[in-house]
C-alpha cells in the first residue's frame, strides 16, 4: 500500500483519524471567459480562456484543518510567455495541480505543511499535439510554514522544496543527427560533461513575512526571500566553448513591501518587488566564436498599483485599474544589434503594462466580468531570431465568474 498510496493521500488519511464528524467545507472559484489577443496590432483567432479551482476545506477541530485544492487552467488565445530567459510565442496552454495543505494551530500561532503537484503543456505550433510540447513541465512540492503573531505584526517563516523536470526538453548534442555531423574526438570531448535534461531543476525557497494592520482600513506587507536553486545536469560552459564538470547553480534574493487602503468604496495597493539573481553558468556564441561571461544574472525593479471602486452599495460591482512596470537589467549579457553583432552595453529590458476590468453581479454570486490588458516589452537587445526582446501584447476578454463558499 505505500508503494501505491502517493503522500497527499497518505497525509489525508492520517489527518481523518483526527476526528469523527470533521465539517466539510467546499470552496470553489470558476471564470469562463472567451476573448482575443493582438502580437503587434496584429489579431489571432478568437479563444477561450478558463480557471477553475475547487476546495472542500475539511475542518476537524478548530485546531485541525484540511485543505485539499484543485486548479485547472486554460488559456486558448496566443501570448508571449518568459520560458528560459527570453519571449516565447505560444498558441495554448493548459495547467492542471492539486495540492494538499494541512493547518494546525498551537494557540496564535500556526503551523502548515503541504504537498503539491503540477502538469503544464505548453503548445507552441499550430500542430503540435498536447503532451508533445518542448517546454511542457512537471513541478513536485513540498513546503512547512509557521505564522504567529508578535508585536502587533503577523510573522511568517516558509520552507519550500519543489523539483521541475521538463520531460520533452534534451541537449541536441545527444542527438544522432549531432553526433554523425562532426568528427568522433570533437564530439566526446563536448559530451563529456555536457549534460542531457539542462532545463531540469530543483529549487529550495525560503521566504519570511510580516504584516500589520494598522486602522482597520490600512496595513502593510513586507517580504524577503532567497531562491536556491540548483541544475542537476546542466554543466558549465568554459570559455572555449567546452563544458566544465561544475554544475549550473544560481541564487535570487527577492525583496517586496506593499500597501493597503480600503475605504468603503476603493481600494488602494502598491506593492515593490526587487530581485537580484546570480547566476555561475555562462555562454558560448559559437556563430561569433564569443565567450559570454555570467549570462544569466540580472537585477529587476517591479512596481505595482492598482485600484478598485466598489460601484453600489447591496451588491456591489468592481472597477480595476491595474499598472505594472518592471525594469531589468542584466549584469554581463551583451546586447546585439539586428545583424547580430556585439555591442558594448549590457542587455536591459522594460516591461510596461496596464489593464481594465469590470465585474457586474448579475445573480448571487454569479457575476460578469469584462477586462482589457496591454503589455509592451521593449529592450535594447534588437537580434530576436531566436527569442522576442520587443513586442506590444494586448488582450480583451468578456466570460462570467462564479463563486461558491468562503473568500
Amino acid at each position: 500500500m505505500r508503494k501505491v498510496l502517493s503522500p497527499a493521500l497518505i497525509l489525508m488519511i492520517c489527518a481523518a483519524g483526527l476526528a469523527a464528524a470533521p465539517k466539510v467545507t467546499p470552496v470553489a472559484n470558476i471564470s469562463l471567459y472567451g476573448g482575443q489577443y493582438y502580437l503587434d496590432s496584429e489579431p489571432s483567432a478568437f479563444g477561450g480562456n478558463a480557471d477553475i479551482y475547487y476546495s472542500p476545506v475539511v475542518n476537524f477541530t478548530r485546531e485541525d484543518i484540511l485543505v485539499p485544492v484543485l486548479n485547472i487552467n486554460y488559456n486558448g488565445t496566443r501570448d508571449v510567455k518568459d520560458l528560459v530567459g527570453g519571449g516565447t510565442l505560444t498558441r495554448q496552454t493548459f495547467d492542471a495541480g492539486a495540492t494538499v495543505k494541512y493547518v494546525h494551530s498551537f494557540g496564535d500561532t500556526k503551523a502548515k505543511t503541504r504537498v503539491g503537484y503540477k502538469k503544464s503543456f505548453i503548445n507552441e505550433a499550430k500542430d503540435e499535439k498536447w503532451n508533445e510540447g518542448l517546454f511542457d513541465y512537471e513541478r513536485l512540492l513540498g513546503g512547512l510554514t509557521v505564522q504567529t503573531p508578535f508585536l502587533r505584526h503577523s510573522f511568517s517563516l516558509s520552507c519550500d522544496y519543489y523539483i521541475v523536470t521538463f520531460p520533452n526538453y534534451a541537449s541536441l548534442i545527444f542527438e544522432d543527427e549531432y553526433e554523425s555531423s562532426i568528427d568522433t574526438q570533437t564530439y566526446s570531448e563536448l559530451s563529456e560533461n555536457a549534460g542531457e535534461d539542462v532545463l531540469d531543476y530543483s529549487n529550495l525557497a525560503v521566504t519570511f513575512e510580516a504584516s500589520r494592520d494598522y486602522t482597520g482600513s490600512f496595513s502593510a506587507f513586507y517580504y524577503y526571500q532567497i531562491d536556491l536553486r540548483d541544475y542537476k545536469d546542466q554543466t558549465v560552459v568554459d570559455d572555449d566553448g567546452s563544458f566544465l564538470k561544475e554544475k549550473r547553480a544560481d541564487i535570487v534574493n527577492s525583496l517586496s513591501a506593499g500597501l493597503n487602503y480600503r475605504m468603503n468604496s476603493m481600494a488602494l495597493r502598491l506593492e515593490n518587488e526587487t530581485r537580484c539573481s546570480k547566476s555561475n553558468q555562462n555562454s558560448y556564441d559559437a556563430s561569433s566564436t564569443r565567450f559570454n561571461k555570467d549570462f544569466y544574472s540580472y537585477y529587476s525593479s517591479e512596481f505595482t498599483p492598482s485600484v478598485i471602486f466598489y460601484l453600489g452599495s447591496a451588491r456591489p460591482s468592481k472597477l480595476r485599474f491595474w499598472w505594472d512596470i518592471e525594469f531589468k537589467k542584466y549584469l554581463e549579457r551583451l546586447a546585439q544589434d539586428e545583424e547580430a553583432d556585439y555591442l558594448d552595453d549590457k542587455v536591459s529590458q522594460t516591461d510596461n503594462g496596464f489593464g481594465v476590468s469590470y465585474q457586474y453581479p448579475v445573480y448571487r454570486n454569479l457575476s460578469v466580468t469584462a477586462q482589457l490588458n496591454r503589455r509592451t516589452m521593449s529592450s535594447n537587445m534588437k537580434y530576436e531570431a531566436n527569442y522576442k526582446y520587443n513586442y506590444t501584447v494586448s488582450n480583451y476578454y468578456l466570460g462570467l465568474n462564479w463563486r461558491f463558499g468562503a473568500n
